[in-house]
C-alpha cells in the first residue's frame, strides 16, 4: 500500500516533493488527507491530476485502493481512465448521481469508523488486526472541474451539499481511510466556498490570473507569478517550507497524452481487469 505521490521537484534544492496522504515519507511528514488543486487552463493542472492518478493506480493494488470519480466533462482528460480496475461506477457526469456518491462516501465513512473503533483507532491499525480478507480498502473521490458545478447559478443545492458533505469528511476520514481530491479551474468564491477550503489541508495551485485568486486558493499572493506549463505552489497541511516564504514552489514533470496511455496499458496488464 504506498500512499506517498510524486508531485515535483522543489524549486529551492531540486529535492523531489511527495503528497504523502498515508504516512511520512521522503524525509516529510504525513499531509492532510485531503486535496485542492486549482489554476487556471493550460497552468498544467490537467496533467499534474493525471500523475497522482496514474501514481496511484501503479503502486497500489485494486484491492487496497477504490477510486470514484466525478466529471463534468465526461472524462475527457483521461480517456483511460474507464478501463483501470480501482475505479468504481465508471465517471459520473450528473449533478444527481453526484450527489449520491457523496451521500454514499459519508454513509460509508461512518460505517467504516464504527467498524474501526471496535478494533483500533485507524484503518492502518483495523487492518493489521483483521483477517486479510476483511481489510478496508482506502476510498479516493476525485472531483474535476468541481467549480463548474459550485458556481452554477442553478447549482446552489450541489454546492451546498458538497460543503456540507467535505465538512463532515474531514472529521473522521483519515481514520476511516477516505481522501478527496478536488479539481478546479475557477479559483473564485463561487467555486470555492470558505467552508470547503478551510477543511482542504494541501492546496496545490498552478498559474492564475490575478493576485485575488492565488489568495483564495492559498490565503496568500504568488500563483499569479508563476509560469504555467506545471509551475505550483503549495501549502501541504504539516509541511513547513524552508526559507522566508510559506509557500513551497516547484515544477510538476511533464507526461503527455501518449505515454499516460502506455502508462495506463501496462498498469492494467499489470493488474489485469
Amino acid at each position: 500500500l504506498k500512499g506517498s505521490f510524486l508531485i515535483g521537484e522543489r524549486e529551492t534544492d531540486g529535492e523531489l516533493l511527495y503528497l504523502n496522504l498515508f504516512g511520512e515519507n521522503g524525509g516529510q511528514p504525513q499531509h492532510g488527507p485531503h486535496t485542492l488543486i486549482a489554476g487556471e487552463s493550460g497552468g498544467g493542472k490537467g496533467v499534474l491530476t493525471r500523475n497522482i492518478l496514474l501514481d496511484l493506480f501503479a503502486t497500489n493494488s485494486p484491492r487496497n485502493v477504490r477510486v470514484r470519480f466525478i466529471d463534468p466533462k465526461f472524462g475527457g482528460d483521461y480517456p483511460w481512465l474507464r478501463r483501470m480496475p480501482h475505479v468504481d461506477g465508471g465517471i459520473v457526469d450528473n449533478q444527481q448521481e453526484a450527489m449520491e456518491v457523496l451521500d454514499g462516501l459519508v454513509e460509508e465513512m461512518e460505517r467504516r469508523y464504527r467498524e474501526i473503533m471496535k478494533v483500533g483507532s485507524n484503518i492502518d491499525r483495523y487492518n493489521a488486526k483483521v483477517e486479510p480478507d476483511a481489510r478496508l480498502p482506502r476510498l479516493f473521490l476525485f472531483h474535476d472541474e468541481i467549480g463548474d458545478w459550485m458556481a452554477d447559478a442553478a447549482g446552489g443545492d450541489y454546492r451546498d451539499a458538497v460543503a456540507g458533505h467535505v465538512v463532515r469528511l474531514a472529521s473522521k476520514a483519515r481514520a476511516a481511510g477516505i481522501h478527496l481530491v478536488l479539481i478546479t479551474q475557477r479559483p473564485d468564491r463561487e467555486a470555492l466556498p470558505p467552508q470547503i477550503k478551510a477543511n482542504i489541508g494541501n492546496k496545490i495551485c498552478l498559474k492564475v490570473a490575478s493576485n485575488a485568486n492565488s489568495r483564495i486558493v492559498l490565503d496568500e499572493g504568488g500563483a499569479e507569478r508563476l509560469l504555467g506549463s506545471g509551475h505550483f505552489a503549495a501549502k501541504l497541511a504539516n509541511e513547513v517550507p524552508s526559507g522566508q516564504s510559506s509557500l513551497i514552489f516547484g515544477q510538476a514533470p511533464f507526461l503527455d497524452e501518449d505515454e499516460a496511455e502506455e502508462m495506463a496499458d501496462a498498469i492494467i496488464g499489470h493488474w489485469g481487469r
